[in-house]
């Protein structure tokens, strides 16, 4: 079944555009604050040496954007999947422990996470050497590569997973000086951070686009009802206006030829009455009215009327009537008249006798039996 979809009103649009430009100077004023808190990483490329800073004794910063050159590697301890819904994956995050260490020798543990397979490949190759190098086995050291991320608060549940690894490893800080609950998340790369900029001011354009819609028909239903209200004001216009003249109003009570039900010649029965002036069967000029041209009516062009000139009227050019001219009336010329002997063209004449020599009845040749 087919539905009527409702058209939103003028206000309704109003509202529409209000909220759709609130909604872009939000997501215009987030990109901003976002594009300056990240601007030296994202646009300058600044990071702090993170090696420099353990090695000065120094403690990692939370939000820091930080490089890091990574040669030992305790081993994963979990990992993260993302799922769009929970269904559709669109990637995986590893977790890894890495070991870091002060110009005096002392030893630190911190999380690390990674995405790229590259960096988890090797990262993986880094396991064994580093635990042959803390259990004196081997004096080589890894082959380390370099990372870039932010240093971040870890997950509450991924943290529990962290302290759970470590304890079963004998990772204390007996051992270690400092075990941090902190994680270098370097799947947060400065291509994330363009992305992510670049994402909110497209929803912001896109919130001003919708705006400048929004104002776009709201301008077109004051167009609309501005017409609907110059066509309410004009009688030309609206058909049902008191006092309008609309041709197009097949129910106006106008004068319109066209209005098949108006208070014309062509309405049939209109004015309140059968027999009203100007409809077929009206007074004045009707078929059958008793005005002047009407079949039925007394003018000399009715022939059945009784006026002069009528085919069965009193004027001489009705046959049947009884004035002069009449074929049957009292003139002269009528052969059947009531002026029988008085004529003498009446064939039909009165008998007188010796009245003519040429009545070829009369009494002169008249021989009895």
């Amino acid at each position: 079944m087919a539905q009527v979809k409702k058209k939103k009103t003028k206000n309704e649009y109003r509202t529409s555009m209000r909220v759709c430009f609130i909604c872009a100077a939000f997501f215009l004023i987030i990109a901003g604050i976002y594009a300056a808190a990240h601007w030296n990483y994202m646009v300058m490329n600044k990071t702090v040496n993170l090696n420099e800073e353990i090695y000065e004794g120094k403690d990692p910063n939370k939000g820091d954007y930080v490089t890091l050159n990574v040669n030992l590697v305790l081993g994963n301890y979990a990992e993260t999947k993302h799922r769009i819904n929970g269904i559709i994956p669109i990637g995986t995050d590893e977790h890894y422990a890495v070991v870091l260490f002060d110009q005096e020798g002392n030893l630190y543990v911190m999380s690390l996470t990674v995405k790229s397979s590259s960096d988890i490949d090797a990262l993986e190759s880094m396991v064994n050497p580093t635990w042959d190098l803390l259990s004196g086995i081997s004096e080589k050291w890894p082959t380390g590569i370099s990372l870039t991320g932010r240093i971040s608060t870890m997950d509450s549940e991924i943290r529990g997973y962290y302290k759970q690894q470590l304890s079963s490893a004998n990772i204390t800080t007996s051992d270690f000086k400092e075990i941090y609950e902190l994680t270098l998340d370097a799947t947060e790369t400065r291509f994330s951070k363009f992305l992510c900029t670049g994402l909110l001011l497209l929803i912001g354009a896109g919130c001003i686009i919708g705006a400048l819609s929004a104002k776009k028909k709201m301008k077109e239903v004051e167009d609309i009802q501005e017409i609907g209200r110059q066509n309410a004001s004009d009688p030309s216009l609206n058909p049902f206006l008191n006092g309008g003249a609309g041709s197009m109003n097949p129910y106006n009570a106008g004068t319109d030829a066209s209005n098949p039900y108006a208070a014309s010649m062509d309405h049939p029965q209109s004015a309140g009455t059968d027999n009203a002036a100007g409809t077929a069967y009206g007074a004045a000029g009707a078929a059958y009215g008793a005005a002047a041209g009407t079949n039925y009516s007394a003018d000399a062009t009715n022939p059945y009327g009784t006026n002069a000139g009528a085919n069965y009227g009193a004027d001489a050019s009705n046959p049947y009537g009884t004035n002069a001219g009449n074929a049957y009336g009292a003139d002269a010329s009528n052969p059947y008249g009531t002026n029988y002997g008085t004529d003498a063209e009446n064939s039909y004449n009165a008998y007188t006798p010796d009245s003519a020599s040429s009545d070829s009845y009369n009494s002169d040749s008249y021989t009895p039996n």
